[in-house]
């Protein structure tokens, strides 16, 4: 009795033997095929570390199974400058494993002009993009017998778009998969959906980061890919999924990342647009965060007591001449009571005071800090004031009213061995016609590092106590773009 493929119909034998060789049945979602493709003459177009495990797993097939896999040329965009001065000269991680692969190697910007090259005389006649970047032209994928395939780590329709990882974070998403699909010659991600990781799907550990998330997604991908060519998913008449995903099913768009989405906007966190947790994703997603520009303020504690005039002069000699953009490392959301709840009063009291232009409290406050199991000891808090960096951002309101934007940090204690610093609050202050008025939120954020562009990284604790201390560090200009 021949096996049923999942869509009705018979699974031919010859395909349900090589389905039980290679061990795939039933892994991933889709239609089987019993038809016989020619041995493949592949250009594989990848780019970073994601497409690698799938071109080391299409040479391994290349070795042991050249009726399947003949020959595999790579495209991959050309080497790229970087660094201060531009004298570093970066390779693709997908040119650097087709070179050890001792793979015909072809760096590209763009399609106009070229021409698919001949293997041996012959032509090439399957496409494989994999995190490659660039878009495919109609006319070369129309030059090819079996057209293109595309591998994309998500559950397309949703998260189509160029960062799909990173989106995934940065949305809290629980389970990812990857999709195998055919290349559109009109659009990204418009393809025929071929085969699909079944939901659930692959979990997203809370703590991963995208370099965490590319690596787990890697090895799936790659054997989800061999497994839709043994099974002849390239093969016409195609067979997509019963499901297939069309362009007006919804889903969210994985856009394209740029500088702006690793800004750090307190005024999202202050009106409770953003959490904490958003803002540990975002890290956890893109990496080190940064502030658009800001002044250090870094009253001693000798100054408890002064009168508010002589506060204000010693601050603005405080204020470096030129602003700097904050870069935060190492962000993580701290959890509820990681201050007593006697504590957080005392430090939104002593916060008020000091974003209004009030004198310091006296004293410092004392808390008890608690690390994510168990309680610590008391301990002295150092003066609240000892390191505030004020942002200057556009207008939040609708009728322009200007805000200004101050976080004030405090250096872990001494029996935390990671340098953390917590930011307590954010506050923002605007004038009226009664004085200044201060909106405060709780922020619970912990960084371990902080740095001002053009500046080395240093444990966030130690900057914020030298600060406080001695002041702002004398800091460079900030670079123009």
């Amino acid at each position: 009795m021949p096996l049923i493929r999942p869509g009705g119909g018979a699974l031919g034998w010859a395909a349900a033997a090589a389905a039980r060789r290679h061990g795939h049945l039933g892994r991933f979602q889709r239609f089987y095929s019993a038809r016989v493709s020619d041995p493949l003459r592949i250009l594989f177009c990848g780019s970073d570390a994601f497409s690698r495990e799938s071109l080391r797993a299409l040479d391994k097939v290349r070795r042991s199974e050249p009726q399947l896999v003949k020959s595999i040329d790579v495209v991959t965009r050309p080497p790229k400058r970087t660094g201060r001065g531009l004298k570093v000269i970066r390779h693709a991680p997908i040119e650097t494993l087709a070179t050890d692969l001792q793979l015909p190697v072809h760096p590209l910007d763009s399609f106009r002009g070229w021409e698919l090259p001949l293997v041996d005389g012959e032509a090439i006649n399957l496409i494989i993009a994999v995190s490659f970047g660039l878009f495919i032209p109609s006319r070369i994928l129309k030059a090819v017998k079996y057209g293109g395939l595309n591998l994309h780590p998500s559950f397309l329709p949703d998260l189509r778009g160029s960062a799909p990882i990173q989106w995934a974070i940065m949305l809290d998403r629980q389970h990812t998969g990857v999709t195998l699909q055919t290349l559109d010659d009109k659009a990204f991600d418009r393809g025929l959906i071929l085969s699909r990781t079944p939901r659930p799907g692959i979990p997203i550990t809370p703590d991963a980061t995208t370099a965490d998330l590319t690596a787990q997604l890697a090895a799936p991908s790659a054997a989800m890919l061999i497994a839709g060519l043994r099974a002849g998913l390239h093969l016409p008449p195609l067979s997509p999924l019963s499901d297939n995903a069309h362009a007006s099913q919804p889903g969210f768009h994985a856009r394209k990342l740029t500088k702006q989405d690793a800004e750090l906007r307190w005024d999202e966190l202050l009106t409770g647009s953003w959490s904490c947790e958003d803002v540990g994703r975002r890290y956890r997603a893109l990496g080190p965060l940064w502030g658009r520009t800001a002044s250090l303020v870094a009253p001693s504690a000798a100054s408890n007591g002064l009168p508010q005039q002589q506060q204000q002069q010693k601050k603005k000699r405080n204020v470096p001449t030129e602003p700097q953009r904050v870069i935060l490392e190492k962000i993580s959301p701290l959890p509820q009571g990681h201050f007593s709840a006697a504590d957080e009063a005392r430090i939104c009291e002593a916060v008020k005071r000091v974003a209004s232009g009030e004198p310091p409290a006296p004293s410092a406050p004392s808390a008890s800090y608690a690390n994510d199991e168990k309680q610590s000891p008391a301990s002295q808090l150092p003066p609240l004031s000892l390191l505030e960096i004020e942002w200057e951002m556009e207008a939040a309101d609708a009728d322009n009213t200007p805000r200004r934007y101050k976080t004030y940090w405090i250096p872990e204690t001494p029996d935390k061995s990671n340098g953390r610093a917590v930011c307590v609050l954010v506050a923002v202050q605007q004038n009226d016609a009664s004085g200044p008025v201060v909106e405060y939120t709780p922020c619970r954020l912990g960084v371990e590092s902080m740095k001002m562009e053009g500046q080395p990284s240093r444990p966030a604790s130690e900057l914020v106590r030298y600060l406080g201390a001695r002041g702002p560090l004398p800091l460079a200009a900030a670079p123009t773009d």
